[in-house]
C-alpha cells in the first residue's frame, strides 16, 4: 500500500484526515486478508466517532491504496464496505 502522503489527488486533504489514513494503513499492514473488512468496519466507526468524514471521491482513492489489485471478491466486499459504512452514517 504506498502513502496516503504521496497521492497527488490527496494533497488538500484535510491534515487531520491525513493523519488518521496514516494511522490506518500502519494498523492495516498487520492484518490478514479475512481481517480486512471487519478492520475497515471499525475504522469507520472510528472516524465518525472522531467526527471524521470521507467524501465518496476520497473514499475511492482510499480504496484505490487498500486494494490496488481488486479482485471480483474484493470489489463485492468493497462494495459492502461502502453500504455497511452508509448505515453507520459514514
Amino acid at each position: 500500500m504506498s502513502s496516503f502522503y504521496d497521492d497527488p489527488r490527496l494533497q488538500s486533504l484535510d491534515p487531520k484526515k491525513l493523519r488518521f489514513l496514516d494511522q490506518m494503513s500502519s494498523e492495516m499492514k498487520q492484518k490478514n486478508q479475512d481481517e480486512v473488512l471487519p478492520f475497515l468496519l471499525a475504522v469507520t466507526a472510528a472516524a465518525n466517532e472522531r467526527g471524521i468524514s470521507f467524501t465518496d471521491e476520497e473514499a475511492g482513492i482510499i480504496i484505490d491504496h487498500i486494494y490496488p489489485n481488486q479482485t471480483p471478491e474484493d470489489k463485492k466486499r468493497i462494495e459492502q464496505l461502502k453500504m455497511m459504512a452508509k448505515m453507520f452514517g459514514g
